[in-house]
């Protein structure tokens, strides 16, 4: 991603009792800074106490990109320079750690909070929309939580939203990293609201309209008059039936013994992302299905100081964003010889956990 810094990353601003937050570097798709995590938290802060903002609107500049994600690049030299110990690992947790507190907060916030997902909106742009009460899409999105296939796991809470998704497709996404459109997303629970024209001002005037509603999200609903969404999901009935286990091995000797064309595609991309993250985004799905959404982030903070300290993350990294060779060198690289304890390594606390770095 560009590391361009324009001088606002993110606009700020209060109109007709709306707190309306815009992500600002169109040309890294919105890709999210540590600056831009600091002042959309303290913005949400301030807010929660002031009584004239009644609700909070977040979108995003330009027409290709809500938010694609975090400034994966940043983190890829502050992780390198940890590694090769020249600064603490604590630097590279930094971002994370500031990261998933803000996602914590906006899942939590007291007041109505509205996403626009116009546009790519992938990993930590879905860490912010994701957790909104009304998630509005439309014919440009496009959203994925795609960190398998950088030899990472679909974190910033993610795994709260995808356990949900019906047919088992939210698992099937969270192993693979495919993405669905405005519709399907919709479909699986990812989202609130289709709209076939998304226009930012429109939905801005109807949430002003409905402040004093009780019913907020159905009254936005009604005011905003979303198509019915009827989007078929690719592939339904395979993944519903593959993906009924969360051993990675059988959802893998399903889909063989499938034999489709479209099985075997899948298997093709389950068999080139790191087997050490399709272990432990397997793990992740056999757990978290009681937890609550706090849980799962305290969870994902636990997993990431794991993350950090080994190599596939930097490996894949390299190969999809700076080498752009996509030829990763995984270690190990065949699922069978990961350990069923390292596994459970991964979800042993250090003892520095997220309510340690929450900012307020």
């Amino acid at each position: 991603m560009d590391q361009e810094f324009p001088e606002n990353e993110v606009i700020i601003e209060t109109r007709d009792g709306l707190g309306l937050i815009t992500l600002n570097r169109p040309k890294a798709l919105n890709a999210l800074s540590l600056d831009m995590i600091r002042q959309i938290a303290a913005a949400l802060h301030h807010w929660q106490s002031n009584n004239d903002v009644k609700a909070v609107v977040f979108m995003g500049t330009g027409d290709r990109a809500f938010c694609s994600g975090g400034d994966i690049k940043a983190f890829y030299s502050a992780g390198m320079d940890s590694r090769r110990g020249a600064v603490s690992p604590r630097v590279p947790l930094l971002f994370f750690a500031e990261e998933y507190s803000l996602n914590k907060q906006i899942f939590n916030y007291p007041k109505p909070t509205v996403s626009i997902m116009d546009g790519i909106t992938m990993g930590g742009g879905y860490g912010i929309a994701g957790h909104c009460n009304v998630r509005i899409c439309g014919d440009r999105t496009m959203m994925a939580m795609p960190e398998v296939i950088i030899g990472f796991f679909p974190d910033i809470g993610g795994m709260y939203h995808l356990n949900q998704c019906p047919h088992h497709y939210g698992r099937y996404m969270a192993l693979t990293g495919d993405s669905v459109n405005g519709k399907q997303a919709v479909a699986l629970g990812l989202g609130d609201i289709y709209l076939d024209d998304v226009n930012e001002d429109a939905v801005v005037s109807a949430v002003h309209g409905v402040l004093d509603e009780a019913d907020f999200e159905a009254a936005l609903k009604a005011a905003l008059d979303g198509v019915v969404v009827s989007e078929p999901l690719p592939n339904a009935e395979l993944i519903e039936k593959a993906f009924a286990n969360t051993c990675v091995a059988e959802v893998i000797a399903a889909l063989e013994d499938d034999g489709s064309e479209e099985a075997k595609d899948i298997i093709a991309v389950l068999r080139s992302v790191s087997p050490t993250s399709l272990k432990i985004v397997s793990e992740c799905i056999r757990t978290v299905g009681g937890m609550s959404f706090d849980e799962v982030i305290a969870q994902d903070f636990i997993l990431v100081q794991h993350f950090v300290k080994q190599s596939d993350m930097y490996e894949g990294i390299r190969a999809r964003l700076i080498d752009k060779d996509n030829k990763p060198n995984w270690f190990p690289q065949d699922i069978e010889k990961i350990d069923e304890d390292a596994v459970k390594g991964y979800f042993t606390s250090t003892g520095y956990d997220l309510s340690d770095v929450e900012i307020f």
